[in-house]
């Protein structure tokens, strides 16, 4: 953050390490939690010194609130049923997932994982007619064993132009 000139030493206070690669640049970035410098409390006092005051910090602020976006929830982005249809197919299984939800914007892409990391997940074919978005995809065993999918321990990650959204689970179907 410091290296994109996003902020002064002072303004913001770290709080663990994340790092935001910038798709337009390629630059990696290290993302900090911002702390509003105006409140009054011991734990940053020493940190506002002579920090920004007024706008200015208030739109730093919201730059780093940007940055640490997280994907919504699947009830915040209006997600109906979750359907998943499970076929055997040679060295594994067939996994096609129908998400009822609104457009998450653009051109979407659901990335499919799973609870056992032994479970290597083929990228996901998307396509959405209507208020349906589905999403194909092909399952192996790391080591070519036989396995049992969990429906509850998958997990889908819709990215769209305006945002991402998290889905936990799905329903037989």
């Amino acid at each position: 953050m410091q290296e994109a000139g996003l902020v002064e030493q002072g303004e913001v206070e770290t709080v663990g390490e994340a790092y935001v690669l910038d798709v337009r640049t390629g630059l990696r970035h290290r993302v900090v939690a911002a702390v509003d410098l105006r409140q009054e409390d011991e734990s940053h006092a020493a940190l506002a010194g002579e920090g920004l005051q007024g706008a200015h910090l208030l739109h730093q602020l919201r730059l780093v609130a940007a940055l640490v976006d997280r994907p919504l929830t699947a009830r915040e982005a209006q997600v109906g049923q979750v359907s998943c249809r499970i076929s055997p197919v040679e060295g594994g299984v067939a996994l096609t997932a129908r998400i009822a939800m609104p457009s998450a914007g653009g051109q979407e892409f659901v990335v499919v994982e799973t609870a056992n990391p032994s479970i290597w997940v083929a990228e996901a074919e998307t396509r959405r007619a209507g208020n349906i978005l589905t999403a194909s995809t092909e399952m192996q065993h790391v080591e070519g064993a036989p396995f049992a999918l969990d429906r509850s321990g998958l997990r889908f990650t819709v990215l769209g132009k305006r945002h991402a959204v998290d889905i936990r689970g799905c329903a037989s179907g």
